[in-house]
């Protein structure tokens, strides 16, 4: 049950870079403009930023290791970051199940006729798969647009 939690609700994804220190100017910006929504702590080599999502209400954390410059073959200062893909395709299963029960169902209904069984099996199993699919959306998008501002920040420190 708790995987099944964490992938509705995943975490982040961590970053992970080569050891080189932050330097301590970049610090306290990084401090003073995450003072809004975010907790930032650091180690000798590490920067682990606490932020919390409105939809799930739940703390997410993510770390950064070393270099500060550099995620694996991708660049920071770009703002690219990986991100859960597999939320959309969840997504778009979703809606294509919701849209063949509709269809059976409403063909059902044309040969049968109107019975007050197929009007549930009309209405609640669509409902619930765009609730879902939405809640799908609204969460992969709200966590996309914390990692930007996450690595905006990150990236604002560094400049000077």
């Amino acid at each position: 049950m708790f995987n099944l939690f964490r992938i509705w609700f995943p975490v982040p994804p961590k970053f992970s870079f080569q050891t080189q220190l932050m330097p301590s100017e970049a610090q306290q910006k990084l401090n003073q403009a995450a003072n809004q929504y975010l907790s930032v702590s650091y180690s000798e080599n590490t920067i682990r930023i606490r932020y919390q999502t409105a939809s799930s209400g739940k703390l997410n954390f993510c770390t950064f290791y070393g270099k500060w410059s550099k995620c694996g073959p991708q660049t920071l200062l770009n703002g690219n970051f990986s991100t859960h893909t597999f939320l959309p395709f969840i997504a778009i299963t979703c809606l294509l199940i919701s849209t063949v029960a509709e269809i059976s169902a409403i063909c059902s209904i044309v040969e049968k006729g109107i019975q007050p069984l197929f009007i549930c099996f009309i209405i609640f199993p669509p409902a619930l798969l765009l609730l879902i699919t939405g809640m799908i959306f609204v969460i992969n998008s709200e966590q996309r647009v914390l990692q930007k501002k996450i690595v905006a920040l990150i990236n604002n420190a560094l400049k000077d």
